[in-house]
């Protein structure tokens, strides 16, 4: 099971399979020719629309619920999922039985890449606010913050099963959540590096998401 609808979605997926095949992690400071792709990394997104079904990973529901194969996956439909951890947000229980591990686009090499949730400062900020937000920066990354933001807001209601930065957060969550030990252990891990693109993404991204379809939906 795996979502491939969204154009940015394939966008990225591109640039992480053209990592593993590459063999080299990159923040793509530069984007790649769009006037030519990788032919390797575009069969090994065709292999996985195979392997979902093309009516599967195209599929759109009218509710509009982004996590719909998360709800399948923990009924016993398909036999592995691809998606982000905060898809276990609607498994329920379930959410602790299942083995977790990165993905790889191919069979050579593996560049784990995850996507971090950020907090910044705009750098044309006034000086009479800056220290207000050095403030609420610090308040927003600290292990309590993070740690209220992941647990569930109230009794029944289940955790958002974000990958937080900071590992303490995955020890103190792990004494009633089990599956962050299992998380953890992925976070831990210094292979595993931050999917970064650069300050032209947005060009990059429009100029993409025309024609990548078509190359990877034949």
């Amino acid at each position: 099971l795996i979502d491939m609808t969204g154009g940015t979605t394939k966008v990225t997926m591109y640039l992480d399979a053209l990592c593993d095949v590459n063999k080299a992690y990159t923040e793509y400071d530069e984007f790649p020719d769009t006037a030519s792709f990788s032919e390797e990394s575009l069969k090994l997104l065709r292999l996985l629309v195979k392997m979902g079904g093309l009516s599967q990973v195209n599929y759109w529901p009218e509710n509009d619920d982004s996590y719909i194969r998360g709800r399948w996956f923990s009924e016993g439909k398909g036999r592995a999922l691809i998606g982000y951890t905060e898809i276990m947000s609607v498994m329920g229980e379930n959410a602790e039985n299942f083995i977790f591990r990165t993905f790889s686009y191919n069979k050579e090499e593996n560049i784990p890449l995850f996507f971090g949730d950020l907090a910044g400062i705009n750098s044309k900020i006034s000086e009479e606010k800056k220290e207000a937000a050095y403030d609420l920066l610090e308040i927003l990354t600290c292990a309590e913050t993070m740690e209220s933001a992941i647990l569930p807001g109230k009794s029944g209601e289940t955790p958002q099963y974000l990958l937080p930065a900071r590992m303490s957060v995955y020890e103190e969550l792990g004494k009633t959540l089990p599956v962050y030990e299992k998380l953890g252990e992925i976070a831990a891990n210094p292979e595993n590096r931050l999917f970064k693109m650069g300050a032209d993404v947005r060009e990059y991204l429009a100029a993409v998401k025309k024609v990548l379809p078509g190359l990877i939906f034949e």
